[in-house]
């Protein structure tokens, strides 16, 4: 048995056969015992070790073992520092070696499949590639994806998904520390207990796990995460200064963005969402969400997404909403003047009890007024625009467009106050473009209150005996049907 003492310099030390030891431990400064024997003293130089079987840290340091290889290596580690033992697995031509390993408090893994047991040290575990299982044993114990190059995602029951990376499964960790600069996240969407739930505080790096069955609440501290997705039950998220992203599931969530351009996305839900009043989000058996300082709301693509003002909003509060764009400004908010919001996915919208004007898209959207003087536009799709309350102005289609109308149904229903039916502007006759296929549907129109919009004259038109129909004549092409009302040509035209 040989006994070698570590001291400064760069030495090589060889034990020879038996039993034989490196002490570091009067040392002074932590060593790092890296892969093929090489022990990093820091200033105090590096050693070469040959033919050692247990390597003594310096007493009252951070010491550590340190798998990664430049390009990756065929083995891998298992490391149990209560119980002292470092075995690296797969050495070729050497199999598996067992070393004792006393006073090592961190540890950094291979690129292979590692497992890694702490101590009742504050241990340091560093996250390399490979599916790796880390268990901190008591102690307040991080694990630190820094160099790890990728972002990670912090799931169920303790995974690390690495990506292409690997995965790991963590047990009695306090900290998680992912790569700076990375879109890490946090994940609760899928394999949390029925009972759990989260709170997130991203600027706090704080993850508390309440109802976790047998346990109760676990705290943890989350460092470098930007997303958070949360559980099924009732969460309460709060962002950073980064571009925050939630992904929203069931149950009645609470989202607070803070600064950054933050987003709420509803995509993976399954069923549509309804923007309301002061940032109520309605997922109906779904829940209800709160959101605060965000900038993006995200629907369920292919879902008849709603926003409505209808109830709840500032008497002084009015909205700008051009779906096909996707914003919703809300106007006049007390305290806070006009205020931007991004709308994706959004088809079908309410407007307040003020003047509102709401744009639609390419789907088939429904657009009510609400009360006030609103000017609906439906787009392209077949579209349906309720003024209700207020003078309004309907128009069902793109004016923009180089054949408005062209293959649409839209209905317009007008109410009790003056309402203007837009079939025309200064370049086109719209519904005029695929003979009856396209036409407005209209609805409540009231003879010597509403006008009609049209294109030219009124030679460019003619109409059944009844005067419920709309037909231009340079092709004889159905423009708009009335049902329940007739106009009179002679009062109800405007032309442009």
């Amino acid at each position: 048995m040989t006994f070698l003492v570590g001291s400064r310099g760069s030495d090589s030390l060889d034990g020879g056969n038996g039993f034989d030891t490196a002490d570091y431990g009067n040392l002074g400064n932590l060593i790092t015992l890296r892969a093929v024997g090489v022990v990093d003293k820091g200033s105090a130089g590096t050693d070469q070790i040959l033919n050692i079987e247990r390597i003594i840290g310096a007493i009252g340091q951070d010491n550590v073992i340190d798998g990664a290889v430049p390009g990756g290596g065929p083995v891998a580690f298992n490391v149990n520092l209560a119980a002292q033992s470092l075995t690296t697995v797969g050495i070729p031509g050497l199999g598996n070696v067992t070393f004792t390993v006393e006073n090592f408090v961190d540890v950094i893994g291979t690129s292979n499949t590692d497992t890694i047991t702490g101590s009742s040290a504050d241990n340091e575990f560093g996250g390399s590639a490979g599916n790796d299982t880390i268990d901190g044993g008591s102690g307040n114990d991080i694990v630190n994806y820094s160099d790890l190059g990728q972002a990670i995602t912090l799931e169920r029951a303790g995974t690390i998904s690495k990506g292409s990376a690997g995965t790991d499964q963590i047990f009695n960790i306090e900290t998680i520390i992912g790569a700076a600069g990375e879109a890490n996240a946090i994940d609760g969407s899928t394999g949390t207990s029925g009972t759990t739930s989260f709170e997130v505080n991203l600027a706090n790096e704080q993850l508390v796990v309440n109802g976790v069955p047998g346990l109760g609440s676990i705290e943890f501290e989350v460092v470098n995460f930007v997303n958070v997705t949360g559980t099924s039950n009732d969460d309460d998220i709060t962002g950073n200064s980064e571009d925050n992203l939630f992904g929203s599931s069931v149950g009645d969530d609470s989202y607070d963005g803070s600064s950054g351009n933050d987003t709420v996305d509803y995509s993976d839900l399954g069923r549509s969402i309804t923007l309301e009043r002061g940032g109520v989000i309605n997922k109906g058996s779904a829940g209800t969400d709160q959101i605060l300082s965000v900038e993006t709301v995200i629907g369920a693509p292919g879902q008849d997404n709603k926003i409505d003002g209808s109830t709840g909003i500032s008497g002084q509060t009015s909205f700008d909403i051009d779906l096909s764009q996707e914003t919703l400004t809300v106007k006049n908010l007390p305290g806070l003047g006009n205020l931007t919001l991004n709308v994706v996915n959004f088809v079908d919208a309410t407007g307040t009890t003020r003047n509102d004007s709401i744009l639609g898209n390419t789907e088939d959207n429904e657009v009510r007024g609400g009360n006030g003087n609103d000017t609906l536009t439906g787009g392209e799709g077949d579209d349906r625009l309720l003024g209700e309350a207020g003078r309004d102005v309907l128009n069902g289609v793109d004016p923009t467009s180089a054949t408005p109308g062209a293959g649409e149904q839209d209905v317009l229903v007008g109410a009790g106050a003056a309402d203007t039916y837009v079939l025309g502007n200064g370049a086109n006759i719209f519904y005029s473009f695929s003979g009856n296929a396209d036409v407005a549907l209209i609805q409540g129109f009231q003879t010597n209150l509403d006008k009609i919009q049209l294109t030219g004259s009124l030679t460019d038109y003619f109409f059944n005996a009844q005067n419920t129909a709309i037909f231009a004549t340079t092709n004889n092409d159905l423009v708009a049907s009335f049902v329940g009302g007739a106009f009179n040509p002679a009062v109800d035209f405007t032309f442009v």
